[in-house]
């Protein structure tokens, strides 16, 4: 009886991941011949056509895509629990790798990984590459843990609450607005937004506060820093929409408002595979983070 080898969903990832050939080749060490040999072989073990070529480049068939998604399922597992076997077999600390799904998730984590970090017998690798699609990496194992504003059900994940908080406007102490209590929708017509480059779609302040409204801002313009926004918040360059808990150190000059009369509430979460409950680094991360960093 033939038994489907890892080394068959390596060279699958590695063409779908390279595009060519000869790319995924030289990332497995391979020459382009021998990958194509054992290509052809699988496809023959197994009766079906798994790639097509496309010029320079490989398409897979409908074969070829049902391997590569158990090849992104199998892959990243066995080779985690390879990396956690060295580790233990060198008397070595074992690594939680952290995906981060929003721009201030990453200034909140910081607190914590500080006193994750105390003993020293733990490490952390922080991913923002998976940055808004950190939950994907989640379920495929690629991360251990997940920062997230927005949780995704799942029967395979446990979502723990950490943080909540409210989103609010910050816009500069001679801002005609700013003799207000709070701000409305349609304060904003007229106004340049200040917010993260995160599509609309993934922002409360469209989906919760202005679209339901059907107000759009004059302008959006979008920053990564949420300093440069307050900075340009207090130029008076724009009104910045941020987490409540972002603006405290740093209010100087700024008016700082509610989302409307009942403010917009939001919540940060932490997320990890159920399989993975009782963990103790992830028992621990847990702990510090359901206690906001706070000694």
């Amino acid at each position: 009886m033939w038994i489907l080898e890892r080394s068959h969903l390596e060279i699958l990832r590695a063409l779908v991941e390279e595009g060519t050939l000869m790319r995924a080749a030289e990332r497995l060490s391979l020459t382009q011949p021998a990958l194509t040999h054992s290509l052809r072989k699988l496809e023959s073990l197994l009766g079906a056509a798994l790639v097509q070529r496309a010029g320079r480049r490989v398409i897979l068939t409908q074969a070829g895509e049902r391997l590569v998604k158990a090849a992104i399922q199998v892959l990243p597992r066995l080779e985690k629990a390879e990396e956690d076997l060295r580790r233990m077999a060198r008397g070595e600390l074992m690594v939680l790798r952290i995906g981060v799904e929003c721009h201030p998730c990453y200034q909140w984590l910081l607190g914590v990984i500080e006193r994750y970090l105390e003993a020293g017998d733990r490490e952390v690798e922080i991913s923002r590459k998976f940055q808004f699609a950190a939950v994907d990496a989640l379920l495929h194992h690629r991360v251990d843990v997940v920062v997230t504003p927005d949780p995704y059900p799942s029967p395979a994940l446990e979502w723990v609450p950490v943080l909540d908080y409210t989103l609010v406007a910050a816009l500069s102490l001679d801002h005609p607005l700013a003799k207000k209590d709070c701000l409305e929708p349609q304060d904003f017509s007229a106004e340049t937004l200040l917010t993260y480059p995160v599509e609309e779609t993934r922002l409360d302040v469209f989906t919760r506060f202005l679209l339901p409204a059907g107000i759009r801002p004059k302008r959006v313009r979008t920053e990564e820093s949420h300093e440069l926004m307050l900075v340009l918040a207090r130029q008076g360059r724009g009104v910045a929409v941020l987490p409540d808990w972002l603006m405290e150190p740093q209010q100087a000059g700024l008016r700082v408002l509610r989302l409307g009369a009942q403010g917009l509430s939001k919540q940060l979460l932490v997320g990890y595979r159920r399989e993975n409950k009782g963990d103790p680094a992830l028992g621990r991360f847990l702990e510090i983070a359901a206690s906001k960093g706070e000694p």
